[in-house]
């Protein structure tokens, strides 16, 4: 113990000597920088590339400062006439400021002038946002295991979550075209009478027995959801509220089923992806509306989307059960472990797919981080 004290001490006093040689450098690096601003104001451009390259080298400056130091070497060169330095140091400003915005009054033309010579917008923005969705069934055709005019099916809406990661760009002004591709989880209810059951109890002289009742229907869809649209947006000030639509290509990854009427069941997590009941792909059209509030170069977002499903997510040919002999001369060809779980969700339940797509409203917060690599324009190389 008594031999690691003195090289603990020896850290301990190196860490503290070096602290505050750092401490000294950055304090003579800022007197350059304010040296240099003087000469500037002064007129004389002598020596302030000297004062400020080995400071902006050695990674002494602030972000604040390196803008004012980039800055400052930049109308130097301007006014040296030294254009390949001058474009050396824009760029160097717009990575340490992206999209620096300059003063139409204060800020020479010369500045000006070589500022829009250079790409100042991102090439890209990526986002990731997170929400809640509520969804609802859009009835195409009604089918039924008894009467569909006398027994219609009753739908409730569910909420669901989900989440997306996007790319964004802007192609034109107040304008961007928008890629996400995401996972959602949609949930819903039904409800099916048939044959005269409606959930109501049947009294006997001796005890009270619950009817065989309505076939009750929980199910659980998770979706792959690929988006292309455009964005309109307008800025007042940090704000910028915006309108969007455009089409999705949503791939229905499970849904999970679980149906029961009275104390009869086909059992919870009955994947009718695996039973054929449903196809997989389909698309959409969504539009909606929100606002993003910009900190810095980058966005947080709010909002709010419906998405109306154009195509049939069942498949009608394998609404029903293919029909199955047990007889021992026929051969069961058509006993399979798919074709079981319809027949128990047709005899059992009663259960039997309207012809729906599945629509949506979400609600959404998210990030958006602009990417930027600032260049010269093509028109000005």
């Amino acid at each position: 113990m008594r031999k690691l004290l003195p090289i603990a001490l020896a850290f301990v006093g190196f860490v503290f000597f070096d602290l505050r040689a750092q401490d000294a450098q950055s304090a003579r690096c800022i007197q350059n920088l304010n040296q240099a601003e003087d000469r500037y104001a002064a007129g004389n451009l002598q020596g302030i590339g000297n004062l400020l390259n080995g400071c902006l080298a050695g990674d002494n400056y602030s972000k604040a400062e390196k803008i004012r130091a980039y800055k400052l070497l930049t109308l130097v060169a301007i006014f040296n006439d030294n254009e390949p330095l001058a474009e050396e140091n824009m760029i160097n400003l717009l990575k340490a400021d992206p999209e620096h915005e300059y003063d139409r009054i204060l800020d020479p033309q010369e500045f000006i002038a070589l500022y829009n010579k250079f790409r100042i917008q991102p090439i890209f923005r990526v986002g990731v946002k997170f929400g809640t969705n509520l969804s609802e069934t859009n009835l195409i055709a009604s089918y039924n295991s008894d009467n569909t005019a006398s027994d219609p099916k009753t739908y409730s809406q569910e909420l669901g979550f989900g989440g997306e990661v996007s790319v964004e760009r802007e192609f034109f002004n107040y304008f961007e075209a928008v890629g996400s591709i995401g996972y959602h989880r949609r949930s819903f209810s039904w409800t099916q009478n048939a044959f005269g059951f409606d959930g109501t109890s049947q009294i006997s002289q001796e005890e009270a027995q619950p009817a065989d009742g309505a076939s009750l229907v929980q199910e659980n869809q998770d979706w792959l959801d690929g988006n292309l649209g455009v964005r309109a947006f307008y800025r007042i000030g940090n704000l910028y509220p915006f309108v969007f639509g455009g089409v999705g290509f949503n791939y229905l990854l499970t849904n999970i089923e679980t149906a029961e009427r009275g104390a009869v069941s086909t059992g919870a997590n009955v994947d009718l992806v695996e039973t054929g009941n449903r196809n997989q792909l389909n698309y959409s059209a969504f539009g909606g509306a929100g606002i993003k509030y910009r900190v810095g170069v980058d966005f947080l977002t709010l909002e709010i989307r419906y998405v109306n499903g154009l195509t049939d997510v069942v498949d009608s040919k394998n609404r029903y059960p293919i029909p199955t002999t047990f007889e021992a001369e026929s051969p069961n060809t058509n006993n399979t472990p798919v074709n079981n779980q319809r027949q128990d969700r047709l005899f059992k339940t009663g259960v039997v797919d309207d012809n729906f797509g599945i629509n949506s409203l979400m609600i959404s917060i998210g990030f958006v981080k602009s990417i930027h690599s600032p260049k010269k324009l093509k028109a000005y190389q």
